[in-house]
């Protein structure tokens, strides 16, 4: 038996209607909700870039993380019902906070920094290759030949971001790529965390709004730490506060799809946010040019990731 099947009986049960309770089939939900994730963290990427202009990566991750607290705040009253906090989905999600989202914020808003948010967003895209590792490991899934084709997929594409012809010298160091790496990684095991957690608690408003709680603590305590100080607010933080906004729907929606269905639909679908911010920075922001190793990483890689993560 796995680790998802033996805990697959809810203790409780929300008796107030959250955003994956609307009366539409479970599948057309499942990729409704997948599909605004994918839009809105696109949307959320791209505002980070805007406010870099301002500041450094770490403030603007404290900043972003804040912001999506303060947003879920005037909904927590209406959607959290008090015997919530005293199940183990509490102590899954607030895990989930310790690594996401303050952690993969800081890790991707510094590769926006130097790769860009196209060339980010795709890397980051790999983030159901890792979940399949840990669907194995944690939830007991076999992989199969598309996961395997899918996989080699992603390399190739990795290699293309990589390739460096004729000596020619990188806008870029190869190191960075282990940043939206990092926040792939970290993402994958807090969404199969949080699916396990859901089903103790089945409430996708309750598990972002721990993640963040923890997250937001994580995130001050290390800014103050580094011996920084907080900005004053202006206009310049705008970018940052608008990405924690959309990132804060981001979350939701993408608890709300893992809430009415099978991580296997939704990480494919999730995972074409980078094809969302490759047309946003073209042709929304202008700020972002299709360049012969940014254009052909993310038609790899996507095509790969969901190939990977489809069943059967």
């Amino acid at each position: 038996m796995s680790l998802l099947e033996s805990l697959s009986v809810p203790l409780v049960s929300s008796q107030h209607e959250e955003p994956s309770d609307l009366p539409l089939e479970p599948a057309t939900l499942t990729i409704l909700f997948a599909l605004t994730s994918a839009l809105t963290f696109a949307l959320s990427i791209q505002m980070q870039n805007v406010g870099l202009q301002y500041t450094d990566p770490q403030t603007g991750a404290m900043i972003s993380i804040v912001a999506t607290l303060v947003f879920y705040l005037p909904f927590a009253p209406f959607w959290i019902e008090s015997h919530f906090w005293f199940t183990k989905a509490t102590l899954l999600f607030g895990l989930v906070g310790l690594m996401l989202p303050a952690m993969s914020s800081t890790l991707s808003a510094t590769g926006v920094k130097i790769l860009g948010p196209t060339l980010t967003s795709g890397l980051a895209a790999t983030s159901p290759i890792f979940a399949i590792v840990f669907g194995i490991l944690l939830l007991g899934e076999a992989i199969n030949a598309n996961n395997l084709f899918g996989t080699l997929f992603v390399v190739t594409g990795i290699g293309i971001a990589a390739l460096n012809p004729r000596g020619l010298k990188r806008s870029w160091p190869l190191w960075a790529m282990a940043l939206p790496f990092g926040a792939a990684l970290i993402r994958a095991s807090g969404q199969a965390v949080t699916k396990i957690g859901l089903l103790d608690v089945p409430s996708s408003f309750f598990a972002s709004f721990v993640a963040f709680i923890t997250s937001t603590i994580v995130a001050v305590l290390a800014f103050v730490a580094r011996g920084k100080r907080f900005p004053p607010l202006s206009t310049r933080l705008n970018g940052f506060i608008y990405s924690g906004i959309f990132n804060g729907i981001g979350v939701l929606t993408l608890n709300a799809a893992l809430k009415s269905g099978d991580l296997v639909l939704v990480a494919p679908i999730v995972s074409s946010s980078p094809v969302f911010a490759m047309l946003l920075g073209a042709f929304v922001f202008k700020r972002e040019t299709i360049s012969w190793r940014t254009a052909p990483t993310i038609l790899v890689v996507v095509p790969g990731v969901i190939l990977a993560t489809m069943s059967g």
